[in-house]
């Protein structure tokens, strides 16, 4: 605080996590301080922040401003604070350059720059114990299998949905593996994702679709569905399994068709 004495605005970045694990959110942020009474009518005064590349993350903007006061070296300072949700990609050292926030009390004066510290985050790999089937999913999830019919005509397809849902890098969730089945030939088709961050934290849902056939008639099966990823507060794998669905296949031509995935 001894450093601030005289200085009626400075900025500061950091990080609420330096050390996270790979895939694990934190959330990054600038603050702008200005001394309350530094400049008396603070409607005017023009402010532009340039935040920085973010490489070795995958990052989301939050679109909201934070404004509140703090008492700093005697002085009572107003704080304008943006933040960004980050996801590192690389393990090891990566260090967050500086940002750059540049303020103008007057259209007829050249704006000052102010530039933030650099921030460094150590990432940690993810524990080596990682149980078949993870394909690098890091979060808090839930998962929900439906077919769009539980009955169909012989030959007739089926669309499988199978949702993932919670907290994490949603766009980045891999696709679910669908077990083996004699019964059935499946077919990747789509996903949708979509998401927000709700009390600093990213959540959402993102959808994948299958094409099911059925190889035969009868009151059918489709298996569980495994899904596994890793959660970073708890620090374990976590394998996420569906009910079997029953699809009654009524008696039909049942043709080998050929789909082109």
């Amino acid at each position: 605080p001894s450093t601030l004495a005289g200085q009626d605005q400075f900025v500061e970045a950091g990080v609420d996590e330096s050390n996270p694990y790979l895939g694990q959110q934190l959330t990054y942020f600038r603050k702008y301080y200005v001394v309350r009474d530094a400049v008396r009518d603070t409607f005017f005064v023009r402010r532009a922040s340039t935040p920085p590349a973010f490489d070795g993350f995958w990052h989301q903007e939050l679109s909201d401003e934070g404004r509140y006061e703090v008492q700093a070296a005697g002085r009572r300072y107003t704080v304008y604070e943006e933040r960004t949700v980050l996801f590192p990609t690389l393990v090891g050292p990566v260090t967050i350059d500086p940002s750059v926030t540049r303020v103008s009390s007057s259209p007829l004066q050249p704006p000052q720059e102010l530039v933030s510290q650099a921030v460094r985050v150590q990432v940690r790999p993810l524990p080596a114990n990682a149980p078949d089937g993870f394909a690098g999913a890091v979060g808090d999830y839930r998962i929900e299998a439906t077919v769009d019919s539980d009955r169909l005509r012989g030959g007739d397809p089926a669309t499988l949905s199978v949702t993932i849902s919670g907290a994490g890098n949603i766009d980045a969730l891999p696709e679910p593996v669908l077990p083996e089945t004699d019964d059935w030939r499946s077919f990747s088709q789509d996903s949708s994702a979509s998401s927000q961050v709700f009390q600093g934290v990213l959540r959402g849902s993102k959808t994948f679709t299958f094409l099911l056939l059925p190889n035969t008639d009868g009151a059918l099966q489709f298996p569980s569905i495994e899904y596994v990823y890793f959660d970073p507060l708890r620090e374990i794998y976590v394998t996420m399994v569906t009910d079997p669905i029953r699809i009654e296949v009524e008696p039909g031509s049942i043709d080998i068709v050929a789909v082109q995935e």
